[in-house]
């Protein structure tokens, strides 16, 4: 079943949630850019200068959910720090950039050229990133990386499912991202 083709959300009095609109007249575009909202969700919790990182985002607002919406990253200047980005599912998306201290935005633009933009929040000067690919095949792999004032520290690394401890692991902050790798098939079935 495609992920692209998944049932509106009906939920009332969800706080941001997006507008229920029912089936679209065919040819009208009942998004607008200009009443848009984003919420970003860094993976790991935040950005940090000079570490690539997946940011995620969920677009609110009236067909936000029932349309794909084209966007790119943008500079103060508004030149493209990263194109081609798109909501996949009910208004969400992912984007990859490494922070370089300048201030960012997501340029929403709807099926009639309008656009908007929305801050994205400022990347730390120093601090660490965790990026987990849960798509690598038999693997699962957890990324860490930190800023230069924390290389050379170790880390303590904890995997856990359901309040049990499956593995445990140190890693010391490098100048490239340092690799677990966890196999799939000696990790529990659901979420850890």
């Amino acid at each position: 079943v495609s992920h692209k083709k998944r049932l509106p959300n009906y939920r009332k009095n969800v706080a941001g949630a997006a507008s229920v609109t029912g089936q679209r007249a065919e040819g009208k575009d009942v998004f607008s850019a200009g009443k848009a909202q984003v919420t970003f969700y860094p993976e790991g919790g935040y950005s940090v200068v000079g570490l690539e990182t997946n940011v995620a985002f969920q677009l609110w607002g009236e067909g936000a959910d029932t349309v794909d919406v084209d966007c790119q990253l943008v500079d103060a200047e508004g030149q493209v720090v990263v194109d081609g980005i798109k909501t996949v599912a009910d208004g969400r998306g992912v984007f990859r950039y490494t922070p370089d201290g300048r201030a960012l935005s997501l340029k929403v633009t709807d099926g009639k050229g309008r656009s908007k933009l929305h801050p994205v929040p400022n990347a730390f000067d120093e601090g660490l990133s965790l990026s987990v690919n849960a798509l690598a095949g038999k693997n699962i792999i957890a990324s860490v990386g930190g800023s230069a004032s924390l290389q050379g520290a170790t880390l303590g690394i904890m995997l856990q499912h359901e309040g049990a401890v499956i593995a445990t692991d140190k890693v010391t902050i490098a100048e490239e991202p340092q690799q677990l790798v966890f196999p799939r098939e000696q990790m529990p079935g659901g979420v850890s």
